[in-house]
């Protein structure tokens, strides 16, 4: 444990930006920020009670990536994928107390030799470099383009060694391609672990989760998350409070069992022990949460434009009236440990959101009006000259209102949006028994040709809240999608089909089994208030999560046994034997509790673990393969599976 914690220094991830110069060459530039972009002295001094730092995490992948590279002596080229780009760049600008802005990219330059980076785009490169590193995903593209970089510098006898990193394994079908040249690179696996993307919600990024997961059951997947999750026993306490369900639950605990009987986790580490319990959720058990539309900020801004690496590249026009030009870009950047604006509204609905920025907004120009009546700072409490330096820099104020911007856009978007008002029937029919009317209403969207995701999403979600359509009615929606959307949608429907996401009406048991897991666990509660919830139903309008009720579940007295018959239709289960949360916790200290989901968690999930948290007085840390949203659902399950 000492050594370790030996390695783990006081740093607070600073973020920079850098702009693309080309389509292959990274321009990586140094820029002045305000101390909002990243973490901040202001935010390290908040008092957080909490037991998990994921500060451990961005420091331990720093490492890791500079260890991989500065191996190897000479100038050092590294061509990377253009989709680790993001992921790549957040953790090698991570910022320590006291360095300059620039200091996290020169010193990762410094440290591994890494003289240039590009994208990995073009069939071969120029001399100057001794070493060639390629950093990518395994994809055949991609291995076909580094066989050529290096049989182009062997027709021009160049010489110099190659290395390729694949994350976060290395393919077997990539290795087999690379015939011909395989002796002249070497080739090596590289693991991101858990990424921050905030103090509660790290990720492994898994690449086409639904394909490894579930149609390739990928064994390593389930080791790189028994692996995850050993290491934060390691660091917090070893618990035999384990709950999973769902088939790719029980792989991983399996793998941790055998982890154990190897000895792999040895000693007693009573000293550290703060975690209480470990809930492992499979996504097919809950398929129905990610078709539903929250209506808390950061969830809609993920469904309206997708979340990558806490940001968002959106039309400028959108934030800035004055850009007429709908081409313009902008990324706007929503790191809650940097920006204490979105941090507050974060995981409010749009209109709770919309009140707290109007009282931000009144309370800066009040604490303005003091600093010009007063001449200056004289008078101003710390907290005030703090707050009026960055009103003036332009920085909280500028956050305001790109975030009122962003506000008015999605509610102006609920308001005309009839896929939500058609989706409120699906969950409330006027009859549970006769679906009809929104059958014919999903219909007349499929003949009127709206947007295949839309039409997809919910005829899984009917398929969901009615545990299974009528053979007649699942065939004729079927039909027509093929008919109107073309025949190469016939594998989309398969695959959902094969996930769970669609399928057919079995018997009058599974129906009242289901009704029965509705009422058990209270996934409907219309009575919740969005302004003050007391319940996780106000981030899908009166819908409760399978997933958050299920966790919520085990702070209960009797936990996952008082709802034994209903966990049964949710797949297969496990539960510790003998439960006692309170051994080895200490008096007042908070409880951790870490959710870790297995083919992804949408944000909404997040604000309602969110929320659980604060009313059970637990410290939540969710933990996921990867965030879902259910474009991206629909995304992977159309753009087919790659054979690697």
């Amino acid at each position: 444990m000492d050594n370790f914690f030996s390695k783990i220094v006081d740093n607070i991830p600073k973020f920079d930006i850098f702009q693309l110069g080309g389509d292959d060459q990274l321009e990586y530039q140094f820029q002045e920020f305000g101390e909002n972009e990243g973490y901040d002295q202001e935010n390290q001094n908040l008092e957080r009670e909490k037991n998990f730092d994921e500060e451990i995490y961005i420091t331990h992948l720093k490492q890791k990536l500079v260890d991989v590279f500065k191996q190897d002596e000479g100038k050092k080229l590294l061509l990377m994928d253009k989709r680790l780009h993001q992921i790549f760049d957040m953790i090698i600008r991570a910022k320590r107390i006291g360095e300059s802005k620039q200091t996290g990219f020169k010193d990762f330059l410094s440290e591994t030799g890494i003289d240039k980076i590009s994208y990995l785009v073009q069939d071969s490169v120029g001399e100057g470099h001794e070493r060639i590193y390629f950093f990518i995903y395994p994809d055949l593209n991609l291995i076909q383009k580094i066989k050529t970089i290096i049989l182009v510098d062997q027709q021009k006898e160049v010489k110099r060694k190659y290395t390729c990193i694949m994350v976060p394994r290395i393919s077997t079908i990539c290795q087999q391609n690379l015939y011909g040249v395989e002796a002249n690179i070497t080739l090596k696996s590289f693991n991101f672990d858990l990424i921050p993307f905030g103090q509660d919600l790290f990720s492994l990024e898994i690449q086409n989760p639904l394909q490894q997961i579930y149609f390739e059951k990928e064994q390593s997947v389930f080791q790189l998350i028994a692996d995850s999750l050993l290491r934060i026993q390691y660091l917090y306490g070893q618990t035999n409070n384990i709950f999973g369900i769902g088939n790719a639950a029980k792989a991983v605990e399996q793998v941790l069992n055998q982890k154990k009987k190897q000895h792999i986790i040895q000693g007693d580490l009573a000293d550290y022990k703060t975690l209480e319990s470990i809930i492992i959720i499979d996504r097919t058990a809950d398929l129905a949460t990610p078709l539903y539309t929250p209506i808390t900020y950061q969830a809609l801004l993920d469904e309206q434009f997708g979340i990558t690496m806490n940001s968002i590249n959106i039309k400028q026009s959108l934030v800035d009236e004055t850009v007429k030009d709908d081409t313009q870009k902008i990324q706007i950047f929503l790191n809650p440990n940097s920006d204490q604006i979105f941090a507050s509204i974060s995981n409010q609905t749009l209109n709770v959101a919309r009140e707290l920025l109007d009282v931000k907004r009144k309370e800066f120009k009040i604490i303005l009006n003091k600093y010009i009546e007063n001449n200056g700072f004289n008078g101003l409490s710390q907290d005030e000259q703090d707050q009026v330096k960055k009103i003036l820099k332009d920085e909280d104020m500028k956050k305001i209102e790109q975030h009122t911007y962003l506000l008015t856009h999605l509610m102006q978007a609920q308001q005309y949006d009839r896929h939500f008002e058609l989706e409120t029937s699906i969950l409330f029919p006027l009859d549970p028994n006769d679906i009809s009317d929104v059958v014919e209403r999903l219909e007349c969207l499929i003949l009127f040709e709206y947007p295949i995701e839309e039409v997809l999403r919910l005829f899984c979600l009917m398929c969901q809240v009615q545990n299974g359509l009528k053979e007649k009615v699942f065939d004729q929606l079927r039909k027509l999608i093929i008919q109107q959307y073309g025949i190469e949608h016939l594998a989309t429907l398969n695959r959902l089909e094969q996930l769970g996401f669609l399928k057919k009406y079995q018997n009058k048991q599974a129906k009242e089994d289901w009704n029965n897991l509705v009422a058990k666990l209270q996934l409907i509660n219309e009575q919740v208030d969005e302004t003050d919830p007391n319940d996780i139903s106000y981030v899908y309008i009166a819908y409760a999560p399978i997933s958050v009720r299920l966790v919520q579940q085990t702070f209960k007295k009797g936990q996952w046994r008082e709802i034994e018959r209903e966990l049964k239709t949710l797949g297969n289960y496990f539960m510790p034997k003998d439960v006692n949360p309170k051994a080895g916790l200490k008096t007042n200290q908070k409880k951790l509790v870490v959710v870790y989901f297995i083919g992804g968690v949408s944000y909404g999930e997040v604000a309602a673990l969110r929320l659980l948290g604060k009313l059970h007085y637990k410290e939540i840390v969710i933990c996921t393969t990867n965030i879902i949203n259910s474009k991206s659902i629909f995304k992977e399950a159309m753009s087919g599976f790659a054979d690697l």
